[in-house]
C-alpha cells in the first residue's frame, strides 16, 4: 500500500442552469492532489481525468458517486462495458454499491491496470465543510449554482481556487487516515482489520468458525434462518405526543451504545448447537409460532422483517393470527414482558456458548485513543473504529448485483437480485444479532422507567418531557449519568419546546418557538430535509403535508448527474407512499 499512487480529487461540473439550455452536463474542471506529496494535477474534461487516473492506483472523492457518474457516462459512451474483473486487452468498468451509494468505481484499462475511485464519505460521513471543521482547518468556498457556463466556458481563477480548496481539505483528511493505516474501502473494513490484530489465530478459530451457515435444519425438518433475528436500533414515537406541542424536553444519549454492549455483555461464540431446550448457561436464538397483542400501557417491541412495511416502522401491536417469529433470547424476554401471548408453540432453539472478553483489548485501545486524542482528526478515527466494528459481523454475503449499460436513452442500470455472493464468509452473524439485541434491551428498559414522560427513542437516545417543578430523570435515578463512561448516559440537550411528527422527524425550539441552533446546525431532525430548508422552516410550518422549495434532487442525465431544483414535503410515511423509506413510521401505543 505504501508504494501505491494514492490521490484525492474533485470535479467541478455544470449545473441545472446549463442543463436547461444545453440538454447535458459536463465536467469543466478537475483537480487532484497526491497523498504525502506536493504533486498535483488538473484538467478541464473527463477524458483528461481518465488519462491521468491511468497512472494512479486509488483516487478518493467526497461523495464519489456524483463525480464518478461523469466518468461512467463518458466511458460507457466510448464503448467501455461492465465487468466484475479485468480482461487484458479490453476496457471495462465495475461499481460496488451499498444501497444508492457508490462505494467504489473501478476503471479497468485495456493494459490490465485498474484504478479505484473510492468514496471518502465512508471514512468521514458528513459534508466536506464539516470535515474541515472537525479537523480544525480552513473550510471551503461556495459555488454559484446559477452562473451560466456555456459549452465553450473555460474555468477561471475563482473556479480553480474553489476546487483547490476542496482537494486541500480532503487531502488533509485522508492523510490522517492513511497515517493510521486506515486504507480500506470503508471504516468498517478498517475496524475489522484492526480487530483481527487483537485476537490470536487460535482464539479466532474458536470464536468465529469459518463459513458458518446462516440457516440450520432441525431433526424435524424445520429450518431456522439466523438472519431473521437480526434487527437494527429501536426508533419509536409515543403516539400520545405525536404532533403535539411539548414543554421542557430533555434528551439523553448513551455513550457509545454498541461498544458498551460489546464490552459489558455476554456474547455468543463458536459453533451453535440445535436443541429442544436451551441450557441455563447458554445464549440462544429461538423460532416459534405465536399469536399476541401488546399489553395495555406498554409499547411494542417486536419488529417484523421482510414485511411489506418499511423496516423501521413495523413494530407490531397485534399479530395477524398465528405468526412465525425468530429472535434472540434477549428480544424474547422483552417480547414476553410487553405482549399478552394468546398462543405460543413449536419452539426451536439454536444455542451458543458465551463470554465477555472478546472485545476488551480492542475497545480499551480505541477508547484510550478517543480520550487522549490531540485533535479532531484523531478523535474522529477513534470514534469510527469504536462504532463501525459491530456491523461488519452482520454483513450479508448475498447481495444484489447492479451494473450500468449504455443505451439510446443514455446510462441505464440493471439489477440482478441476489446475484453477488461472497466466495467465503469469515463474519459471525450471531454476534451482530446479540449486540443489537442488547442495545434494544437497554433503551427499551429505560423507556419503561420513564413511563408517561417517555416521548421518543432513536437507537441510542431517549427524549422525555419534564414538568417544570419535577427533577430531571438523572436526579431521580432513572438513568446512570457520566459524560464519557461506557454504559452511562449524558444529558445531551434541554429544550423549552419540542414537536415530534414521526420517527426521525422532530423540532426543538426556544421559549419563543424559534428553532434552536448549535453552531451552524439547526436542531430540526427530518430525514431528507436539506439544511437550507431547515434554516427557513418555522415551528408552525413543521407538520405533515408542509412543502418547501429549495431541495436539490440528483438526476442521472446526459453527461453525468445534475442537481435539479425540487420541493421537499414532510410526509406521513406509509408503505403505499414510500416503501423505500427505511426510517419508518410509528405505530400505535
Amino acid at each position: 500500500m505504501k508504494n501505491q499512487s494514492v490521490w484525492v480529487a474533485d470535479f467541478e461540473c455544470t449545473t441545472e442552469t446549463d442543463y436547461n439550455i444545453d440538454g447535458f452536463v459536463r465536467c469543466y474542471l478537475w483537480h487532484a492532489r497526491r497523498l504525502n506529496s506536493d504533486e498535483t494535477a488538473m484538467g478541464f474534461d473527463v477524458d483528461s481525468f481518465v488519462e491521468f487516473a491511468h497512472n494512479a492506483d486509488t483516487v478518493w472523492f467526497h461523495n464519489m458517486k456524483y463525480d464518478a457518474s461523469f466518468v461512467n457516462y463518458r466511458l460507457l459512451e466510448k464503448g467501455w462495458t461492465y465487468s466484475p474483473s479485468p480482461v487484458k486487452g479490453e476496457a471495462h468498468i465495475n461499481v460496488i454499491q451499498a444501497g444508492d451509494r457508490w462505494i467504489q468505481y473501478t476503471i479497468m484499462y485495456p493494459d490490465g491496470h485498474m484504478t479505484n475511485l473510492n468514496d471518502s464519505m465512508t471514512k468521514y460521513p458528513f459534508s466536506l465543510e464539516a470535515v474541515a471543521e472537525t479537523l480544525g482547518i480552513e473550510g471551503k468556498s461556495d459555488d454559484d449554482f446559477t452562473k451560466r457556463r456555456e459549452p465553450s466556458y473555460r474555468a477561471d481563477a475563482i473556479d480553480i481556487a474553489r476546487v483547490e480548496g476542496d482537494t486541500r481539505i480532503l487531502k488533509t483528511a485522508m492523510e490522517i487516515m492513511y497515517s493510521e493505516d486506515m486504507t480500506h474501502m470503508t471504516s468498517a473494513s478498517d475496524a475489522w482489520a484492526e480487530y483481527k490484530k487483537t485476537v490470536s489465530k487460535d482464539d479466532w478459530k474458536d470464536w468465529y468458525p469459518m463459513n458458518l451457515p446462516e440457516t440450520f435444519e432441525f431433526s424435524d425438518g424445520y429450518v431456522m434462518n439466523v438472519r431473521d433475528s437480526y434487527r437494527g436500533g429501536w426508533v419509536h414515537v409515543n403516539p400520545r405526543y405525536k404532533g403535539k406541542t411539548l414543554f421542557n424536553v430533555d434528551v439523553y444519549d448513551m455513550n457509545s451504545m454498541y461498544p458498551s454492549m460489546m464490552y459489558i455483555k455476554e456474547l455468543p461464540y463458536g459453533k451453535p448447537v440445535m436443541r429442544a431446550e436451551p441450557k441455563p448457561d447458554e445464549l440462544y436464538i429461538v423460532s416459534f409460532s405465536a399469536s399476541f397483542r401488546v399489553k395495555k400501557g406498554m409499547f411494542p417491541t417486536y419488529q417484523r422483517r421482510n414485511s411489506v412495511l418499511s423496516v423501521q416502522a413495523d413494530y407490531v401491536m397485534e399479530s395477524q393470527g398465528i405468526e412465525q417469529l425468530t429472535m434472540t433470547c434477549i428480544d424474547y424476554e422483552l417480547f414476553k414482558k410487553h405482549y399478552d401471548i394468546d398462543y405460543e408453540g413449536g419452539h426451536h432453539y439454536l444455542c451458543f456458548k458465551k463470554r465477555k472478553d472478546m472485545f476488551k483489548k480492542y475497545i480499551d485501545h480505541w477508547s484510550a485513543r478517543k480520550i487522549n486524542a490531540k485533535n479532531g482528526g484523531e478523535k474522529q478515527i477513534a470514534k469510527r473504529m469504536l462504532n463501525s466494528l459491530y456491523g461488519k459481523f452482520g454483513q450479508d454475503p448475498v447481495r444484489d448485483l447492479t451494473y450500468p449499460v449504455f443505451t439510446d436513452n443514455g446510462v441505464e442500470w440493471i439489477t440482478e437480485h441476489g446475484a453477488s455472493v461472497s466466495k467465503y464468509n469469515d463474519k459471525y452473524l450471531p454476534m451482530a444479532c446479540f449486540i443489537t439485541a442488547y442495545a434494544r434491551q437497554e433503551i427499551m428498559t429505560r423507556a419503561d422507567l420513564f413511563g408517561d414522560d417517555f416521548v421518543y427513542a432513536d437507537t441510542d437516545s431517549i427524549h422525555c418531557i419534564r414538568m417544570s417543578d419535577k427533577p430531571r430523570a438523572d436526579d431521580l435515578g432513572l438513568i446512570p449519568i457520566h459524560p464519557k463512561e461506557f454504559n452511562h448516559w449524558k444529558l445531551e440537550s434541554s429544550s423549552p419546546h419540542g414537536k415530534y411528527i414521526r420517527a426521525k422527524t422532530y423540532y426543538h425550539a426556544d421559549e419563543d418557538y424559534n428553532p434552536i441552533w448549535e453552531g451552524d446546525e439547526v436542531q430540526i431532525k427530518c430525514a431528507g430535509m436539506p439544511a437550507n430548508v431547515k434554516g427557513v422552516c418555522s415551528w408552525d410550518d413543521f407538520h405533515v403535508g408542509a412543502e418547501f422549495t429549495g431541495k436539490l434532487v440528483s438526476k442521472s442525465v446526459r453527461g453525468g448527474t445534475c442537481l435539479i431544483s425540487g420541493t421537499f414535503r414532510i410526509k406521513n410515511i406509509s408503505c403505499e407512499e414510500d416503501s423505500w423509506y427505511d426510517d419508518g413510521i410509528e405505530t400505535g401505543w
